[in-house]
């Protein structure tokens, strides 16, 4: 339980630092780039999911 909170913590912590990069990097295409991003990451925590529930 501790190891996938710790887990889910450094996930959160990656999935923000690479969405203020993408605003950073394109702010004409951020919403853009948002919004692919977090359909990647959905995909994403879902295949975890199910892998280790």
């Amino acid at each position: 339980v501790v190891f996938l909170h710790q887990f889910v913590h450094l996930l959160v912590h990656i999935i923000s630092v690479s969405l203020v990069i993408k605003l950073v990097i394109g702010r004409r295409d951020s919403t853009h780039l948002i919004h692919s991003g977090m359909v990647k990451v959905v995909v994403l925590l879902n295949q975890l999911a199910v892998m280790f529930l």
